[in-house]
Protein backbone atom coordinates (compact mmCIF):
# COMPACT_ATOMS: atom_id res chain seq x y z
CA UNK A 1 0.00 0.00 0.00
CA UNK A 2 1.48 3.35 -1.00
CA UNK A 3 1.22 6.27 1.38
CA UNK A 4 0.74 9.16 -1.01
CA UNK A 5 -1.83 11.92 -0.51
CA UNK A 6 -5.09 10.35 -1.60
CA UNK A 7 -8.12 11.97 -0.04
CA UNK A 8 -10.47 9.26 -1.28
CA UNK A 9 -8.79 7.12 1.37
CA UNK A 10 -9.91 8.40 4.72
CA UNK A 11 -8.39 5.66 6.90
CA UNK A 12 -5.22 3.66 6.23
CA UNK A 13 -3.54 0.98 8.34
CA UNK A 14 -0.03 -0.04 7.34
CA UNK A 15 1.41 -3.10 9.12
CA UNK A 16 -0.22 -2.12 12.42
CA UNK A 17 0.23 -4.29 15.50
CA UNK A 18 -0.97 -3.77 19.05
CA UNK A 19 -0.82 -5.87 22.20
CA UNK A 20 -2.29 -5.29 25.64
CA UNK A 21 0.45 -5.17 28.31
CA UNK A 22 -1.40 -7.54 30.62
CA UNK A 23 -1.98 -10.25 28.02
CA UNK A 24 -0.79 -11.67 24.75
CA UNK A 25 -3.98 -10.61 23.00
CA UNK A 26 -3.79 -7.92 20.33
CA UNK A 27 -3.82 -7.11 16.65
CA UNK A 28 -1.10 -8.31 14.32
CA UNK A 29 0.22 -6.77 11.11
CA UNK A 30 -3.04 -5.19 9.88
CA UNK A 31 -3.08 -3.46 6.49
CA UNK A 32 -6.28 -2.10 4.95
CA UNK A 33 -7.93 1.15 3.86
CA UNK A 34 -11.37 2.75 4.02
CA UNK A 35 -12.72 4.93 1.23
CA UNK A 36 -14.66 8.14 1.69
CA UNK A 37 -18.45 7.76 1.79
CA UNK A 38 -18.56 3.99 2.23
CA UNK A 39 -20.01 1.85 4.99
CA UNK A 40 -17.19 -0.36 6.23
CA UNK A 41 -17.50 -3.11 8.82
CA UNK A 42 -14.91 -4.67 11.09
CA UNK A 43 -16.17 -8.11 11.98
CA UNK A 44 -15.13 -11.32 13.66
CA UNK A 45 -16.08 -13.45 16.63
CA UNK A 46 -16.20 -12.06 20.17
CA UNK A 47 -12.71 -11.08 21.28
CA UNK A 48 -11.34 -10.84 17.74
CA UNK A 49 -10.14 -7.24 18.25
CA UNK A 50 -12.95 -5.18 16.72
CA UNK A 51 -13.25 -2.60 19.49
CA UNK A 52 -9.47 -2.42 19.84
CA UNK A 53 -9.17 -1.50 16.17
CA UNK A 54 -11.76 1.29 16.44
CA UNK A 55 -10.00 2.73 19.48
CA UNK A 56 -6.71 2.78 17.57
CA UNK A 57 -8.28 4.96 14.86
CA UNK A 58 -8.97 7.80 17.31
CA UNK A 59 -5.84 7.36 19.39
CA UNK A 60 -7.48 5.88 22.48
CA UNK A 61 -4.88 3.13 22.05
CA UNK A 62 -1.41 3.39 20.51
CA UNK A 63 0.08 0.72 18.21
CA UNK A 64 3.53 -0.58 19.06
CA UNK A 65 4.26 -1.12 15.38
CA UNK A 66 3.09 0.32 12.06
CA UNK A 67 1.33 3.51 10.99
CA UNK A 68 -2.27 4.70 11.00
CA UNK A 69 -3.44 7.63 8.91
CA UNK A 70 -6.82 9.32 9.23
CA UNK A 71 -7.85 12.01 6.73
CA UNK A 72 -4.21 12.10 5.59
CA UNK A 73 -2.93 12.76 9.13
CA UNK A 74 -0.72 10.37 11.06
CA UNK A 75 -2.47 9.32 14.27
CA UNK A 76 -0.03 10.88 16.71
CA UNK A 77 -0.51 12.74 19.98
CA UNK A 78 0.07 16.04 18.18
CA UNK A 79 -2.61 15.37 15.54
CA UNK A 80 -5.25 13.91 17.86
CA UNK A 81 -7.18 17.17 18.47
CA UNK A 82 -7.59 17.66 14.70
CA UNK A 83 -8.51 14.02 14.12
CA UNK A 84 -11.04 13.87 16.96
CA UNK A 85 -12.68 17.06 15.69
CA UNK A 86 -13.47 15.20 12.45
CA UNK A 87 -14.05 11.65 13.70
CA UNK A 88 -17.05 10.79 15.88
CA UNK A 89 -16.98 7.69 18.07
CA UNK A 90 -20.21 6.11 19.38
CA UNK A 91 -19.46 3.56 22.11
CA UNK A 92 -21.24 0.21 22.28
CA UNK A 93 -22.72 1.13 25.66
CA UNK A 94 -24.19 4.66 25.55
CA UNK A 95 -23.91 4.86 29.35
CA UNK A 96 -20.16 5.21 28.82
CA UNK A 97 -20.79 8.22 26.59
CA UNK A 98 -23.68 10.10 28.20
CA UNK A 99 -22.41 11.81 31.32
CA UNK A 100 -24.08 15.26 31.55
CA UNK A 101 -27.12 15.99 33.75
CA UNK A 102 -29.38 16.40 30.70
CA UNK A 103 -29.53 15.18 27.12
CA UNK A 104 -29.25 18.78 25.89
CA UNK A 105 -25.97 19.25 27.77
CA UNK A 106 -24.63 15.96 26.45
CA UNK A 107 -25.28 16.88 22.82
CA UNK A 108 -23.90 20.38 23.42
CA UNK A 109 -20.64 19.12 24.92
CA UNK A 110 -18.88 18.33 21.63
CA UNK A 111 -19.65 21.61 19.81
CA UNK A 112 -18.73 23.59 22.93
CA UNK A 113 -15.48 21.68 23.23
CA UNK A 114 -14.71 22.71 19.63
CA UNK A 115 -15.15 26.36 20.64
CA UNK A 116 -18.39 27.08 18.80
CA UNK A 117 -20.38 30.22 19.74
CA UNK A 118 -23.26 29.42 22.10
CA UNK A 119 -25.87 30.42 19.52
CA UNK A 120 -24.42 27.93 17.04
CA UNK A 121 -24.24 25.26 19.75
CA UNK A 122 -27.91 25.74 20.60
CA UNK A 123 -28.89 25.55 16.94
CA UNK A 124 -26.94 22.31 16.45
CA UNK A 125 -28.35 20.68 19.58
CA UNK A 126 -31.96 21.43 18.67
CA UNK A 127 -31.41 20.35 15.07
CA UNK A 128 -29.91 16.97 15.94
CA UNK A 129 -32.28 16.16 18.77
CA UNK A 130 -35.10 16.65 16.29
CA UNK A 131 -33.39 14.54 13.61
CA UNK A 132 -33.00 11.59 16.02
CA UNK A 133 -36.53 12.02 17.34
CA UNK A 134 -35.61 13.30 20.81
CA UNK A 135 -36.71 16.92 20.42
CA UNK A 136 -38.88 16.65 23.53
CA UNK A 137 -36.19 15.03 25.68
CA UNK A 138 -33.59 17.78 25.98
CA UNK A 139 -34.29 18.34 29.69
CA UNK A 140 -34.35 14.62 30.50
CA UNK A 141 -31.56 12.85 32.36
CA UNK A 142 -29.89 10.07 30.35
CA UNK A 143 -31.07 7.67 33.07
CA UNK A 144 -34.68 8.39 32.13
CA UNK A 145 -34.23 7.16 28.55
CA UNK A 146 -34.56 3.67 27.13
CA UNK A 147 -31.46 1.95 25.76
CA UNK A 148 -32.50 2.75 22.17
CA UNK A 149 -33.12 6.39 23.04
CA UNK A 150 -29.70 6.57 24.67
CA UNK A 151 -28.15 5.23 21.45
CA UNK A 152 -29.88 7.97 19.47
CA UNK A 153 -28.82 10.62 21.98
CA UNK A 154 -25.19 9.49 21.70
CA UNK A 155 -25.49 9.61 17.91
CA UNK A 156 -26.92 13.15 18.07
CA UNK A 157 -23.98 14.25 20.22
CA UNK A 158 -21.51 12.94 17.66
CA UNK A 159 -23.30 14.28 14.57
CA UNK A 160 -23.68 17.70 16.18
CA UNK A 161 -19.92 18.12 15.61
CA UNK A 162 -20.27 17.53 11.84
CA UNK A 163 -17.85 14.57 11.66
CA UNK A 164 -16.41 13.32 8.38
CA UNK A 165 -16.02 9.81 9.78
CA UNK A 166 -18.39 7.99 12.12
CA UNK A 167 -17.12 5.06 14.20
CA UNK A 168 -19.82 2.82 15.67
CA UNK A 169 -18.90 0.06 18.11
CA UNK A 170 -21.57 -2.68 17.89
CA UNK A 171 -24.22 0.00 17.20
CA UNK A 172 -27.19 -2.39 17.19
CA UNK A 173 -26.29 -4.52 20.19
CA UNK A 174 -29.18 -4.89 22.65
CA UNK A 175 -31.66 -3.25 20.29
CA UNK A 176 -34.84 -4.97 19.16
CA UNK A 177 -35.48 -5.37 15.43
CA UNK A 178 -37.73 -2.27 14.96
CA UNK A 179 -35.16 -0.10 16.79
CA UNK A 180 -32.34 -1.57 14.70
CA UNK A 181 -34.15 -0.87 11.43
CA UNK A 182 -35.03 2.67 12.55
CA UNK A 183 -31.41 3.38 13.50
CA UNK A 184 -30.10 1.99 10.19
CA UNK A 185 -32.50 4.21 8.24
CA UNK A 186 -31.52 7.22 10.32
CA UNK A 187 -27.78 6.64 9.77
CA UNK A 188 -28.32 5.96 6.05
CA UNK A 189 -30.20 9.24 5.59
CA UNK A 190 -27.52 11.25 7.39
CA UNK A 191 -24.68 9.51 5.56
CA UNK A 192 -26.29 10.15 2.18
CA UNK A 193 -26.87 13.81 3.02
CA UNK A 194 -23.43 14.51 4.51
CA UNK A 195 -21.28 11.96 2.59
CA UNK A 196 -20.04 10.66 5.93
CA UNK A 197 -17.87 7.55 6.06
CA UNK A 198 -19.15 4.91 8.50
CA UNK A 199 -16.91 2.31 10.12
CA UNK A 200 -18.78 -0.05 12.43
CA UNK A 201 -18.04 -3.25 14.28
CA UNK A 202 -20.46 -6.16 14.38
CA UNK A 203 -20.64 -9.94 14.53
CA UNK A 204 -24.20 -10.01 13.14
CA UNK A 205 -23.72 -11.89 9.87
CA UNK A 206 -26.93 -10.72 8.21
CA UNK A 207 -26.19 -7.10 9.06
CA UNK A 208 -22.58 -7.36 7.93
CA UNK A 209 -23.51 -8.89 4.59
CA UNK A 210 -26.42 -6.60 3.75
CA UNK A 211 -25.53 -3.19 5.18
CA UNK A 212 -21.78 -2.85 4.56
CA UNK A 213 -19.87 -2.13 1.34
CA UNK A 214 -16.55 -3.62 2.40
CA UNK A 215 -15.42 -5.61 5.38
CA UNK A 216 -12.37 -6.55 7.36
CA UNK A 217 -12.63 -9.96 9.02
CA UNK A 218 -10.49 -10.52 12.12
CA UNK A 219 -9.63 -13.84 13.68
CA UNK A 220 -7.25 -14.04 16.61
CA UNK A 221 -6.15 -10.46 15.99
CA UNK A 222 -5.19 -11.12 12.37
CA UNK A 223 -6.88 -10.11 9.12
CA UNK A 224 -8.19 -13.10 7.20
CA UNK A 225 -10.22 -11.11 4.65
CA UNK A 226 -10.43 -7.53 3.40
CA UNK A 227 -12.73 -6.67 0.50
CA UNK A 228 -16.31 -6.68 -0.78
CA UNK A 229 -18.67 -7.95 1.91
CA UNK A 230 -20.75 -10.12 -0.42
CA UNK A 231 -17.67 -11.73 -1.91
CA UNK A 232 -16.38 -12.42 1.57
CA UNK A 233 -19.46 -14.37 2.53
CA UNK A 234 -18.96 -16.65 -0.46
CA UNK A 235 -15.68 -17.88 1.03
CA UNK A 236 -15.84 -21.04 3.10
CA UNK A 237 -13.24 -19.82 5.60
CA UNK A 238 -15.42 -16.79 6.40
CA UNK A 239 -18.51 -18.97 6.80
CA UNK A 240 -16.63 -21.26 9.18
CA UNK A 241 -15.53 -18.36 11.38
CA UNK A 242 -18.55 -16.06 11.28
CA UNK A 243 -21.21 -18.62 10.53
CA UNK A 244 -23.32 -18.93 7.39
CA UNK A 245 -26.53 -16.83 7.40
CA UNK A 246 -28.10 -19.46 5.17
CA UNK A 247 -27.85 -21.98 8.00
CA UNK A 248 -30.56 -20.11 9.89
CA UNK A 249 -33.01 -21.11 7.18
CA UNK A 250 -32.26 -24.77 7.86
CA UNK A 251 -33.02 -24.59 11.54
CA UNK A 252 -36.28 -26.36 12.36
CA UNK A 253 -38.12 -26.99 15.58
CA UNK A 254 -39.59 -30.28 16.62
CA UNK A 255 -43.40 -30.31 16.39
CA UNK A 256 -44.97 -29.45 19.73
CA UNK A 257 -47.92 -31.47 20.94
CA UNK A 258 -51.25 -29.75 20.68
CA UNK A 259 -52.71 -28.40 23.89
CA UNK A 260 -55.79 -30.46 23.04
CA UNK A 261 -53.78 -33.60 23.80
CA UNK A 262 -53.56 -32.56 27.44
CA UNK A 263 -57.27 -31.84 27.91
Amino acid sequence: MEWGVEMDRVIQFEKVSFIYPSSRFGLKNLAFEVQRGEIFVVTGTNGAGKTTLLRLIVGLLTPYEGEIRVLDMNVTKKALPQIRAKVGFVFQNPDEQLFAPTIYEDVAFGPRNLGWPEEQVDEAVKKWLEIVGLQNYGDYSPYELSFGQKKRAALAGVFAMNPEILLLDEPFANLDLPATIALIRLIDSIVADKNVTVVFSSHDCALVENWSDHMLVLNGGRSIFFGDSRIGFQKEVIKRILGDPEELKKVSRKPRPSLLEFT
